[in-house]
């Protein structure tokens, strides 16, 4: 597979749930080792799902997604509640293990330092998530995962699978800077005043919400290879077990 052929990360072929998203997409339609391709239709990344309209929820009837994985705190689920259609499994895997919102955000000034906290207090969290997700793909169940965003957290749990897929480094920072295009500036005012009604800290947003640099994700990635290796390694030692990746190549991968 060529890099020509490759769907780009901010094409609109990949986006779904149009309506009441700001950028639900399909992670698929990346070459990935020994000529394979990541099987589309299968692993979506998103924003929350507390908008999703009558026509989102037939779309993904019609997708046949039949689990979404919520990556948000308890306080953040109950301020904007996922829409799903009956029947769809739902299970929410905080990240920050209900931590998030106790930290001083003046400490931790960017995604970067939010990023270090996962790494150093939460690791395991992001074995179980992809555990969940390979369990899906070996029942051949689409899936969703989503946070508030669908960038910071959605975005490493999205990048750990894409490099155990075997997918370039350079594949998977694209896919994860498409997120602050595709977001844009509208994303701000949204997700801001989603806070502010939930009443939530607002420092944690940063000034620019929709920002996603991939050098933050570049540099944590680094800091993951420093300490275990490789993504596959440093999944291992939170956790997960060979049959879960090989069940997660299987049901993601084709040839």
């Amino acid at each position: 597979m060529t890099n020509a052929t490759v769907l780009p990360a901010t094409a609109s072929e990949r986006r779904i749930l149009t309506q009441g998203t700001f950028q639900a997409r399909d992670a698929g339609r990346y070459p990935a080792e020994n000529g394979a391709q990541v099987r589309e239709g299968m692993l979506f990344r998103s924003d929350a799902l507390s908008a999703l309209t009558a026509d989102d929820l037939e779309e993904m009837k019609r997708r046949e997604i039949g689990l979404v994985i919520d990556l948000r705190e308890k306080i953040e689920s109950d301020a904007a509640p996922d829409l799903l259609p009956e029947g769809v499994e739902y299970q929410r895997i905080p990240i920050f293990e209900e931590t998030l919102f106790q930290n001083d955000f003046d400490a931790f000034p960017t995604l970067l330092g939010q990023y270090q906290l996962v790494l150093d207090h939460h690791s395991p969290k992001l074995a179980e998530v992809i555990a969940v997700i390979s369990d899906a793909c070996a029942a051949q169940t689409p899936v969703v995962v989503h946070c508030t965003a669908g960038k910071d957290r959605t975005g490493l749990v999205t990048a750990l699978v894409h490099l155990v897929l075997g997918v370039d480094e350079q594949f998977v920072l694209t896919d994860y800077g498409a997120s602050q295009i595709i977001l844009g500036i509208d994303f701000d005012g949204a997700v801001r005043d989603l806070y502010n009604r939930a009443g939530l800290p607002g420092a944690i947003l940063g000034t620019e919400p929709h920002k996603a640099p991939p050098m933050y994700l570049k540099e944590t990635l680094a800091e993951i290879n420093r300490r275990h290796g490789s993504a596959e390694a440093f999944l291992i030692d939170q956790g997960l077990s060979e049959a879960q990746i090989t069940a997660l190549r299987a049901g993601l991968l084709e040839h």
